[in-house]
């Protein structure tokens, strides 16, 4: 109805402060502007458990992906490969990501571990301006040691077919240690790390190495 507007509960289904806070914006452009009104435009909603450890979401899930039949890579990188994520003596955390097989443009973003709420904000972004994985990955510079370099990390060049499955299998209870770059410790690290580790060292790209080395494409 001209002149009524609402937002928060009233106008979607999310119950998300930072929906309404949107809104709110929004309305009140439109109430300042009644002759040039803007439009909601959310592509994608993300949303964030403050608990311990924090979790971090935005867009599809598989779940979703292969409820509507669509193609997708998925790759997920633990934060205990990066140094800062080694220096925390992190063995949980980790950043997922869904993508495009055919565009490269990402589809979902999950993270779970310290900071998720803040590390994810790049990817949303992505998602919003339809940035490529390549472009997330590589199109800008990473701070080191930061924990974003998960994030980079799990957004690899998705483009490199190298055949990387054979190389990486690991029996599943096949574990390794490494020394820590920034401490010089040692930890424990899954089969899933010691295979991201050697695509990291052999140049293969970590979405591709979940593509070809067991990730679900449908």
């Amino acid at each position: 109805m001209p002149g009524i507007w609402a937002l928060g509960d009233l106008a979607n289904h999310f119950q998300l402060k930072h929906m309404a806070n949107a809104e709110t914006r929004l309305v009140r452009y439109n109430l300042l502007h009644p002759s040039q009104p803007h439009r909601a435009r959310f592509p994608v909603v993300p949303s964030a458990v403050f608990a311990g450890p924090q979790v971090a979401s935005a867009g599809a899930t598989e779940q979703q992906l292969k409820a509507k039949g669509r193609d997708y890579v998925t790759a997920t990188r633990p934060y205990s490969d990066t140094a800062y994520g080694w220096a925390l003596e992190d063995t949980t955390s980790f950043v997922k990501v869904l993508a495009d097989p055919a565009t490269g443009l990402l589809l979902g973003a999950h993270l779970i571990g310290p900071q998720a709420s803040t590390l994810i904000q790049p990817l949303i972004q992505a998602m919003c301006l339809g940035n490529t994985v390549d472009q997330v990955a590589s199109g800008v510079l990473y701070i080191h040691p930061a924990l974003t370099e998960a994030r980079r990390a799990g957004t690899a060049r998705a483009g490199d077919q190298r055949p990387a499955q054979d190389a990486c299998a690991a029996p599943p209870d096949r574990a390794a240690r490494r020394a820590c770059p920034m401490t010089g410790r040692r930890a424990r690290e899954s089969a899933d790390s010691v295979a991201c580790g050697w695509a990291r060292r052999s140049g293969v790209s970590l979405l591709t190495l979940a593509c070809l080395g067991g990730a679900v494409r449908r």
